[in-house]
């Protein structure tokens, strides 16, 4: 199963939580506390706050009198719940069925000895979708929609899942405290909520969430914090065998350390603009899909030369990467690898095993000036070097025996093409497309006695000079 489907922030930290073992109660502010003490924060009431518990759900409204309806600030909630209980807790909440403002005032809400039933009224009818009912031991689709005057939540302890777009619209949340039962989180939960701090201080098995039906990322205008505060290097607990996708998604983390015990590194997983420094113990093998995408302040990064594949878009949009070491290990180099990757210098494949660069692997690497393929590739995708305006000269290996279309479009400053093959590659564009260098002038330099092998479409330059013996 494919976990944190495009997760984002929350599982990052949760491993972060699950790194912190023994007895201490001690936090250095980096994530790296303690959670093994079992006790459950509970919210202080103030000078209005109540308690209540229910014997049954759907009770909720006989327990607090209408006259303090809209006056209690602060509530605590025991028992069971249902739809009917949520939808009574929106309208004290500062938010009615469809999402409207009421005069509701209620600001702090402990639920985490609360547990949500199925059953009950719809909490929600919004719109054109269908009316919104509660499941056992889900936190809801919108269970908190437009509740305006919500600043903290503690959420129950019993609950196993969190649905999508809870806390939309809250506009004055600021803490929401997230129980350790979770093993599911579906879409955004804190969309448009921009002053969130979401702690993870009961978080105790963050690798184990399922994230496969998340749809979009998090948030980054939450803040992940322990304890109360906010967590900044992450250090994945050793023994986690896959970083799972959107695995650091997280506001605020500039810096994750990942053990060799992770043979797999999930879509997405460490995907961060936050992102300033990757530590990446041997042992590693594979690197997922968009893997580092938008990491753009990441400078340099040093590979395991244990890793064998790095998938599609792995480093795209990584506009700060200057230098990159890619080991003997890896025999698999996705599509749209470096797309992007403007500072980009060099970069040496030569000892690779890659025997194939697809689409666009190198488009867009205005500042490669050197660069080394290995001398076991075979094919050279389409639009493979597009725009790769740094590269002035290229040395084709003679394994390569395709090349397809506009491989070179627009290398403007390519003056160079060297090819060590006998036969000329084939070329798989359309007819008269060529190769992308359109009336430019370049010199293919190709093995003695070859001239004629290339002096055909779209090789025919009319500057083919035999060069090697």
């Amino acid at each position: 199963m494919r976990k944190f489907h495009n997760y984002v922030f929350a599982l990052a930290l949760a491993l972060c939580v699950a790194s912190c073992g023994g007895d201490s109660d001690d936090d250095d502010g980096n994530g790296n506390g303690n959670t093994g003490d079992n006790t459950e924060t509970t919210v202080k009431p103030d000078k209005m706050g109540l308690t209540v518990t229910l014997n049954e759900p759907g009770t909720l409204v006989e327990k607090i009198d209408a006259a303090k309806k809209y006056t209690t600030a602060s509530l605590k909630v025991k028992g069971k719940i249902n739809g009917t209980d949520i939808l009574f807790l929106r309208d004290m909440a500062g938010g009615d069925e469809k999402g409207k403002p009421t005069n509701g005032t209620l600001a702090y809400l402990d639920l985490s000895d609360a547990q949500i039933v199925k059953g009950g009224r719809a909490y929600l009818n919004y719109q054109k979708y269908d009316a919104f009912v509660t499941k056992d031991n889900t936190i809801p689709t919108g269970m908190f929609f437009g509740c305006v005057s919500l600043i903290k939540v503690y959420l129950p302890n019993s609950a196993t899942k969190m649905e999508g777009t809870i806390f939309k619209g809250c506009t004055a949340i600021e803490n929401v405290y997230l129980p350790s039962s979770l093993n599911e989180i579906e879409d955004d939960p804190f969309s448009e909520s921009k002053a969130l701090k979401a702690d993870i201080a009961n978080l105790k098995r963050w690798n184990d969430i399922d994230m496969s039906k998340r749809r979009t990322i998090m948030s980054e205008a939450v803040t992940y914090t322990y304890k109360g505060k906010e967590i900044k290097e992450l250090t994945v607990p050793s023994g986690i065998t896959k970083l799972s996708s959107n695995y650091m998604l997280i506001k605020g983390i500039t810096a994750v350390n990942v053990p060799g015990s992770v043979k797999e590194i999930g879509e997405q997983a460490l995907a961060s603009v936050n992102l300033k420094k990757v530590t990446l113990g041997n042992g590693i093998e594979k690197i997922g899909n968009d893997a580092f995408r938008w990491c753009t302040r990441i400078t340099s990064l040093q590979i395991p030369n244990t890793v064998k594949y790095i998938g599609e878009g792995c480093f795209r949009h990584c506009t700060a990467l200057e230098e990159l070491k890619i080991p003997n290990s890896v025999e698999s180099l996705g599509a749209y690898a470096f797309d992007e990757c403007t500072s980009l210098k060099s970069l040496d494949l030569s000892s690779t095993r890659i025997t194939e660069l697809w689409t666009s692997t190198f488009a867009e690497c205005t500042n490669l000036k050197d660069l080394k393929l290995p001398n076991g590739l075979k094919n050279i995708g389409e639009s493979a070097l597009w725009k790769a305006t740094g590269l002035k000269t290229l040395t084709i290996p003679a394994s390569v025996t395709y090349i397809g279309d506009h491989a070179f479009l627009s290398c403007d400053n390519m003056t160079e093409l060297h090819m060590k093959s006998k036969t000329a590659p084939k070329y798989g564009g359309d007819k008269g497309s060529g190769l992308g260098f359109g009336g430019r002038k370049i010199y293919i330099y190709v093995p003695k006695g070859c001239k004629e092998a290339y002096n055909k479409s779209p090789w025919n330059y009319n500057n083919i000079i035999e060069e090697y013996k």
